[in-house]
């Protein structure tokens, strides 16, 4: 709920401007169902997510690059390719933060 402006929510049905709902919607991320969020963090334009699996999904504005999303706006769920290892394999996301204009990710790697 709150500002859909930047499609932040990841819900592009909702109209903009205003774009405001107080709402609650469930919004389907596109994974297996076994798996599940295990962190999130909404920042001022875009909100990213981990899950079980260790992928990383972005939505929102994208308009700095912040998601690591070669489109903007991002206005679904979309999968954010991992950095490899260092042995060249796809590294599993463990934490996700976002600001207004970054974002970062923690490896379980570390």
């Amino acid at each position: 709920m709150g500002s859909n402006q930047n499609n932040q929510l990841g819900v592009p049905s909702i109209p903009n401007p205003p774009g405001i709902t107080n709402n609650v919607t469930v919004i389907p991320i596109p994974f297996d169902a076994n798996e599940t969020i295990t962190t999130a963090s909404a920042g001022y334009r875009g909100t990213l997510v981990a899950t079980s699996s260790g992928k990383a999904y972005g939505f929102g504005a994208n308009t700095d690059n912040e998601l690591s999303i070669p489109f903007n706006p991002v206005t679904t769920p979309t999968l954010i390719k991992a950095p490899a290892d260092s042995f060249g394999a796809p590294s599993l996301i463990a934490q996700v933060s976002i600001a207004k204009s970054s974002s970062f990710v923690v490896n379980t790697l570390g």
